[in-house]
């Protein structure tokens, strides 16, 4: 037996899936510069101890100026002559304050630079203390 097939036709168009609506283009947010980029921080001036201070080794506080566009601060502390060694040093300090309570007696010298970055500014002035036993 022979089987033969008829194609019917409609006047109707072909049928398509609808298309997804997709989300309108956004692009990320241009990131805003912080006002101190290229820019060199300030130097943080020294507040305490007073150069040249006699103090106890347990009741040291070292405290500086908050210096524009510094983010962190490089500290320093340094053995006085005649070998000017140094025995503490800080390259990534927040804040303007540091305490201290085991310098052993002694003559030392101190100083900090303030930095945004990867960017430090000049030094701070050096400043002197002396630990009592």
């Amino acid at each position: 037996a022979l089987v033969t097939a008829t194609a019917t036709s409609t006047n109707a168009p072909p049928t398509t899936a609808p298309s997804p609506t997709l989300p309108p283009t956004t692009r990320p947010p241009v990131p805003t510069p912080h006002p101190c980029e290229g820019q060199v921080p300030a130097v943080p001036k020294l507040k305490s101890p007073a150069d040249g201070a006699m103090v106890h080794s347990d009741d040291i506080a070292l405290r500086w100026s908050k210096a524009n566009c510094a983010l962190r601060f490089r500290i320093q502390i340094r053995q006085d002559m005649p070998s000017r060694k140094i025995v503490h040093a800080w390259d990534d300090w927040i804040g303007n304050k540091l305490e201290l309570t085991y310098l052993k007696p002694g003559k030392y010298r101190w100083r900090v630079t303030g930095c945004f970055r990867k960017v430090c500014g000049p030094r701070s002035a050096v400043r002197h203390f002396t630990v009592l036993p």
